[in-house]
């Protein structure tokens, strides 16, 4: 598979998505050597839909910010 017009932090995301798990889930043959099985040909025949490039670094930069904020520890409380 060779991705056209995608970006590369966006798909990270995308394919880490409940919605595009379940899909691979769905198409896939179970469990081998503690692998979920779905094949090449399998895997082409799921439907995706996928936003403008623009659209695509927008979701990507905004994910980005948001997961840096929640990895933030919270300020100490000590000198209170």
């Amino acid at each position: 598979m060779e991705p056209k017009n995608l970006n590369s932090k966006f798909c990270h995301y995308y394919l880490k998505s409940y919605s595009f798990i379940e899909e691979f889930y769905r198409m896939g043959h179970g469990i081998v050597a503690d692998l979920w099985t779905t094949r090449y040909d399998e895997m082409k025949a799921i439907i995706v839909a996928i936003p403008s490039l623009a659209e695509q670094t927008t979701i990507a930069n905004f994910l980005d910010r948001k997961t840096a904020q929640i990895d933030q520890p919270f300020p100490s409380k000590k000198n209170k």
